[in-house]
């Protein structure tokens, strides 16, 4: 409407050009609070959805998986940080893991950057884990060269949030249920996520 008034009143060039500059702020503006969701597990499954738009899912009070739907940088990087640090608070005190589901983000700049490792940082010193899961390429590729990898911890990625909640639980199951067999399946598990990890190239097209 904005721009065809502009256009009757101004004329045709004045008119595109006004639209094409709304259409920018616009796009700016929503890329600034873009979507986000917490997921839940479908029962008797290993997928998880949005516990906004599915009913019955579960979710176990110890763990928070987060989806960001958007790159991550210098214009959402603070709505990033607002709305992970309250989900987090909502889950009091019985929080023992954070999962960052980055399917959805495609790129990370330097204040992104910035911002999650203080985030994860802050978690850690509060005595909160912090996994990634489903990272794609370009996205691994930049945490591998800033050295995020490394200081994180390759055993700290996974390719889908139910492998990085199985992973957490039988990494905290109570010791007095756990036997022999157990400790070497979970060795095994250990070990394949780091074989995957390593054998992804870093100049290959996105996952």
């Amino acid at each position: 409407a904005a721009t065809l008034l502009i256009t009757l009143f101004l004329g045709i060039e004045e008119g595109i050009g006004a639209g094409v500059t709304l259409s920018l702020i616009l796009l700016i503006y929503r890329s600034t609070k873009p979507h986000y969701a917490i997921l839940g597990r479908l029962p008797n499954t290993k997928d998880y959805r949005n516990v906004g738009r599915f009913s019955q899912l579960e979710v176990f009070p110890e763990i928070l998986a987060f989806r960001y739907d958007a790159p991550l940088y210098f214009a959402n990087s603070s709505h990033f940080s607002d709305a992970l640090t309250a989900q987090k608070t909502a889950k009091g005190d019985a929080l023992k893991l954070i999962i960052i589901h980055c399917g959805s983000i495609s790129r990370i700049d330097a204040t992104g950057y910035q911002t999650l490792q203080e985030l994860v940082q802050d978690f850690h010193a509060e005595g909160v884990q912090v996994f990634f899961s489903g990272v794609i390429g370009p996205v691994r590729d930049f945490f591998a060269k800033v050295g995020f990898t490394e200081e994180v911890g390759a055993e700290k990625f996974f390719l889908d949030v139910d492998s990085a909640v199985s992973y957490f639980q039988s990494e905290n199951a109570d010791p007095s249920l756990q036997n022999s067999s157990a400790t070497q399946a979970n060795l095994k598990r250990k070990s394949k996520w780091l074989i995957i990890w390593k054998a992804l190239k870093f100049d290959e097209k996105p996952l």
